[in-house]
C-alpha cells in the first residue's frame, strides 16, 4: 500500500542544514511514470487546512552528492513538479502523482516540499531528500514517445525548414556583406582621392601648381577612377530586388504546387528558387548545382486508407486497449491475481476487439509468467485466441492488445485502463467513503422530516477519521430535498455540507456521513448527533455519534418479534473508541417480545450485546440507544441506526392470503413520481410485488381512437390483490354514459360492467377494490368537477355509474370523489398534493396510498 508521509509546518527540530529523509518511505527509479507520493500537512499537530488555492510543490535537483551531501545547480539536474487542487485528497493530506521528469537520472533528489498559494507565494517549506534508482529496461522505464509516420515526416519536413531557413539566411548575409564590401572599398577610394586634393591643395599653397594641361589629365584621371568604383556599386534599385529576392526567397520552405514536370521544366528552364510537388506523381522538384531539375522521390507518404494497416504494423504503445466493465477490476497482491467482472468488451481506439458475448462474465487473471520471481505484469489482449495474456515486459506479441500493467513489488502499483479498480480490498475509486469517519458536535443537528431539511448547530463541530481532526465552521441549513434517498457529505477541501441522490456522486476528499431513505417512514442512518422535529434521537447524554458499519442488513422478524443480526458478513460497531465486530457478542436472535407497544434497542460498549427495553428511560453509562419498533397498528414502524429487511417468511403471506398485487388504471395509478402510490401499498401490506398496471390516458370505454381501454386490456390482468381505478378520461373526452345493463362497451355503464365481470372471473378469489376517480381542478382545458362535459355530463354522474356497477357485483368501493382527502379546490392543499390540479405529486402519493391502505385493512 502507499505509505504516508507527515509533516507539521511548526517545523520539527532537526539539525540545521539537515533535510528530511524520507527514502524510508518513498523512493523514485528513473523514468518511473506518475509515481504516488502521499504527503500528510499538520499545523501544530492538527490537519492542514488547504485554504486560498494552496496546493503541494516538489522542486530540487537529481545527481550526486558534494561535499556538503547535498545536490545542487553543479552536481545535478534541475526538477520542479506544482500540483493542482485535484492533488489535495483531505484532512490535511496531498497526493501527487510524480511525472517521470521527475526520475531523470541514477543518485538523489535534494531539495524542497512544500505548500504554495495560487499566486506562486510559498506558504511553507521542508528540505527533503530521497533517492533515485536506476531503471529497470523491461519495466516503468520512458520511452521515446510514439510518433506516427505522418508525425515523423512532419518532423522531417520541419527539420528541412529550418535548414532551409538557415541557407537562405546565410546567403542574405553574404549579399549584405558583399555591398558593405564595395562600400568600403568605394569609401577607401574617396578617402584616397580627398589626400591626392589635399596634396594638390598644398602645392597651389606652395605656389608649386601644375600646368593646366596636367590638371585637366589629374582630373580626367581622378573621374574615370571614381566613376569606375561608382559603377562597381549596386544600384537602389538592384539593393531593392536583392532584399526583394531574398525575403520571396525566405518563404519558411513552403512548397510550391505545379502540374507536372514536364510543365516545371519549360515554365522555368534556368531554374526557380524553392521547392515544387508535381501534383500528378507527389515527387519534389528542386534547382540542383548542375542547373538542372532533381527529382527528389516523393514529398510525402500518401493517405493511408482505412481498413488497411494491420495490428502487426503498429508499436506496442499504439496498441492499448480499454476494458469496459460493470464492476471494479480487483488486484489481489497475495493471491497474485486480477480479476474482472462483468467485462462487456474490449475496445481498441474505435474497434471494439470482443464483447461479453465471448467473455465469461467472471475472469480470473493469474499474475504469473515464466520467471517466478517477476513482480511486474503487463496484461493484454488476444484478438486470435481471445484469451487475456500476462507478459513480464512490455513486448508483447503483434495480435495482442495491451490493457496496463500491475507491479506487486512492495507496494502495488497498476495503470489499468479500466475506470474502477480496487488493491487488496481498498477501492482506489472513492478512497474518501471512509467506515471511520463520524462527526462530533456540542449541539444537535435539527433534522426537518416534512420540510426535509436538517440545520447546521452553532457551537463546536469537530470531524474525526481515527488519526487527525477538523474543525467545522459551518452553520446554515442543508437542503435533503434529492429525490427518494438523501445520502450527506462533508467536502473537506471547499468546507462545506452536500447532499446527493446517490452515493457515486461522491468526489474527492468527500467524507460520507450517512443517509435518510425517504419511505413513507423515513429510513435514518447519519453518523452525527440529531434531533428529529425537535424530539431527541439520542435518549440518553453518552451516546457519542456512535454508528454502524455493516456488511448487510439486520433482519428483522416482525411475526415472531425477533432481531437477527447476519453471522457471514463484517457487523462493525465503531466509537471514538474503535471499531469492533458484534457478531460474537449476538449470535442468536434478539428477543423484542418484552412489550406489546414497543420495544427500544441499546448496545452496551463493553459486551457489544443488544438488548430490548419496554421504555426509553435512562440506562448504565455503558448502553448506548440505537432505535426503536412501534407494535401498534398492521404494519409496524420502526427508527433503528442501522439498515433492516424484513425476514422471508413475513413477506410470503398477510392476513388476507394476499401475495402479489396489480394496480389497475390510467395516468393516476401510472404516476409522474418516481414513488409510486402502489409501491407504499405494497410495502406497508408486504406484499412480494405490485405490478403497475397503469396507462396514461387510459379509459373504461372502448374507441376506435386508441386500443389502451380497460376493457381491452382486463384479460391479462391476475393477482392476489387488484385495485381498479379508471373514470376521469371517460368524463374529460366525454364518452356516452350509456345505461345499466345495455351491454354497450363504448359505454361508461356497458365497459364497467364488463371489466367487474371478467375480473371476478379470472380472479375469483382475489381482493378486488374499485376507486372512483377524485375530485380536480384546472388541469389544461379539461372540465373541472362541477362544469359539464361535451355529453352535457358532470364528474358525479360517472361517479356513480361506477358506483352503481360495483354494487351489483358487491364489490368494495373506495370512494377517492368524495373522501379523497385532497381538495384541488383550496389552492394551498392542492399545492401541497397535486402537480397540475389533476395528479398526485410525490407528498400525494403518499396520502392516497395511506387512504388506500387504511381501505384495505378495513375491508
Amino acid at each position: 500500500m502507499i505509505s504516508t508521509i507527515t509533516l507539521d509546518t511548526y517545523k520539527q527540530k532537526i539539525g540545521s542544514g539537515d533535510a528530511f529523509n524520507l527514502s524510508d518511505s518513498f523512493n523514485g527509479r528513473v523514468g518511473d511514470e506518475q509515481v504516488p507520493l502521499v504527503v500528510k500537512f499538520k499545523e501544530r499537530g492538527l490537519a492542514q487546512q488547504f485554504q486560498d488555492g494552496l496546493v503541494p510543490f516538489l522542486t530540487g535537483f537529481v545527481g550526486s552528492l558534494d561535499e556538503n551531501s547535498q545536490v545542487t545547480a553543479e552536481t545535478g539536474e534541475a526538477v520542479s513538479y506544482v500540483g493542482t487542487s485535484d492533488d489535495i485528497v483531505g484532512l490535511g493530506r496531498v497526493k501527487m502523482n510524480l511525472p517521470g521528469t521527475m526520475f531523470p537520472q541514477e543518485g538523489y533528489f535534494y531539495g524542497f516540499l512544500g505548500l504554495q498559494n495560487a499566486d506562486g507565494k510559498r506558504v511553507t517549506t521542508f528540505n527533503v531528500w530521497f533517492h533515485v534508482y536506476n531503471g529497470n529496461p523491461d519495466m516503468f522505464v520512458n520511452k521515446a514517445p510514439f510518433r506516427s509516420e505522418l508525425q515523423k515526416l512532419l518532423d522531417s519536413a520541419q527539420q528541412a525548414v529550418t535548414a532551409t531557413n538557415s541557407e537562405y539566411k546565410a546567403e542574405f548575409k553574404a549579399e549584405f556583406d558583399k555591398i558593405a564590401s564595395l562600400s568600403s572599398d568605394a569609401s577607401n577610394h574617396l578617402t584616397e582621392m580627398i589626400s591626392q586634393l589635399d596634396i594638390l591643395q598644398a602645392k597651389i599653397k606652395s605656389s608649386d601648381v601644375a600646368t593646366n594641361t596636367q590638371l585637366e589629365q589629374a582630373l580626367a584621371k581622378l573621374n574615370a577612377n571614381l566613376m569606375t568604383q561608382l559603377g562597381k556599386r549596386p544600384t537602389n534599385t538592384e539593393v531593392v530586388n536583392m532584399i526583394k529576392r531574398g525575403f520571396t526567397n525566405f518563404d519558411g520552405g513552403q512548397p510550391h504546387a505545379i502540374a507536372s514536370s514536364d510543365v516545371l521544366k519549360t515554365t522555368y528552364p534556368s531554374g526557380h528558387d524553392g521547392v515544387f510537388i508535381t501534383i500528378d506523381t507527389g515527387h519534389k522538384w528542386m534547382w540542383g548545382p548542375d542547373g538542372t531539375w532533381v527529382d527528389g522521390g516523393a514529398y510525402q507518404s500518401t493517405e493511408i486508407k482505412d481498413g488497411t494497416v494491420s495490428v502487426q504494423k503498429l508499436s506496442p504503445s499504439a496498441r492499448y486497449g480499454y476494458i469496459a466493465s460493470g464492476a471494479p477490476a480487483v488486484i489481489d497482491s497475495v493471491a497474485k491475481t486480477l480479476t474482472l467482472s462483468n467485462v462487456w468488451a474490449i475496445i481498441a481506439g474505435t474497434e471494439v476487439i470482443s464483447t461479453k458475448d465471448s467473455i465469461p462474465g467472471d475472469v480470473l487473471i493469474n499474475l504469473v509468467t515464466d520467471n517466478p520471481d517477476e513482480t511486474g505484469f503487463w496484461i493484454a489482449y488476444s484478438k486470435n485466441s481471445k484469451q487475456f495474456e500476462v507478459y513480464g515486459s512490455s513486448d508483447i506479441p503483434a495480435d495482442n492488445v495491451g490493457l496496463g500493467w500491475v507491479s506487486i513489488a512492495g507496494s502495488v502499483a497498476y495503470s489499468l485502463n479500466v475506470a474502477s479498480v480496487t488493491v487488496d480490498g481498498v477501492n482506489q475509486t472513492f478512497p474518501q467513503i471512509q467506515h471511520d469517519i463520524y462527526l462530533a458536535s456540542g449541539s444537535p443537528f435539527k433534522l426537518d422530516l416534512k420540510a426535509k431539511t436538517l440545520e447546521i448547530p452553532d457551537g463546536y463541530k469537530n470531524l474525526f477519521d481515527g488519526q487527525d481532526m477538523i474543525r467545522l465552521p459551518n452553520t446554515g441549513t442543508i437542503n435533503l430535498d434529492t429525490g427518494s434517498a438523501s445520502f450527506l457529505f462533508y467536502d473537506s477541501v471547499n468546507m462545506n455540507f452536500i447532499a446527493t441522490d446517490s452515493i457515486n456522486k461522491a468526489l474527492k476528499a468527500w467524507f460520507y456521513l450517512g443517509y435518510i431513505s425517504w419511505d413513507l417512514t423515513p429510513n435514518i442512518n447519519l453518523k452525527l448527533r440529531y434531533t428529529i422535529d425537535g424530539y431527541s434521537t439520542q435518549v440518553t447524554s453518552f451516546n457519542r455519534n456512535s454508528y454502524f458499519a455493516l456488511g448487510a442488513p439486520l433482519i428483522l422478524d416482525v411475526d415472531a418479534k425477533t432481531l437477527t443480526v447476519p453471522q457471514n458478513v463484517f457487523m462493525n460497531f465503531i466509537t471514538q473508541y474503535g471499531l469492533r465486530n458484534i457478531r460474537p457478542a449476538n449470535p442468536n436472535p434478539i428477543d423484542l417480545s418484552n412489550s406489546t407497544t414497543a420495544s427500544f434497542l441499546y448496545i452496551n460498549q463493553s459486551t457489544l450485546e443488544i438488548s430490548s427495553f419496554s421504555s426509553a428511560g435512562e440506562r448504565a453509562n455503558d448502553e448506548l440507544y440505537i432505535g426503536w419498533i412501534s407494535w401498534a397498528g398492521v404494519t409496524p414502524s420502526y427508527n433503528f441506526d442501522f439498515p433492516v429487511v424484513f425476514a422471508e417468511n413475513n413477506l410470503i403471506k398477510n392476513d388476507y392470503g394476499m401475495e402479489d398485487g396489480v394496480a389497475f388504471g390510467d395516468s393516476i395509478t401510472w404516476s409522474y413520481n418516481s414513488t409510486k402510490w402502489c409501491d407504499v401499498v405494497s410495502s406497508r401490506l408486504r406484499l412480494a410485488s405490485m405490478k403497475n398496471n397503469g396507462v396514461s390516458g387510459s379509459t373504461f370505454t372502448k374507441d376506435d381512437s386508441r386500443t389502451d381501454s380497460a376493457v381491452e386490456r382486463v384479460a391479462t390482468i391476475k393477482g392476489d390483490l387488484i385495485t381498479v381505478w379508471f373514470g376521469i378520461n371517460d368524463f374529460h373526452y366525454g364518452r356516452k354514459l350509456g345505461t345499466f345493463g345495455d351491454g354497450d362497451q363504448t359505454t361508461v355503464f356497458g365497459a364497467a360492467d364488463y371489466v367487474f365481470k371478467t375480473l371476478i372471473a379470472n380472479n375469483p378469489t382475489s381482493k378486488i377494490i374499485v376507486m372512483t376517480p377524485m375530485k380536480q381542478h384546472g388541469y389544461n382545458q379539461s372540465p373541472d368537477s362541477f362544469t359539464k362535459n361535451k355529453q352535457g355530463l358532470l364528474q358525479s354522474n360517472y361517479v356513480d355509474a361506477i358506483k352503481q356497477v360495483a354494487d351489483y357485483y358487491s364489490l368494495p368501493v373506495l370512494d377517492m370523489y368524495a373522501d379523497s382527502g385532497i381538495s384541488a379546490f383550496v389552492p394551498e392543499q392542492a399545492t401541497a398534493y397535486l402537480r397540475d390540479g389533476l395528479h398526485p405529486n410525490q407528498a400525494g402519493e403518499y396520502r392516497v396510498a395511506n387512504k388506500i391502505v387504511d381501505f384495505i385493512n378495513a375491508h
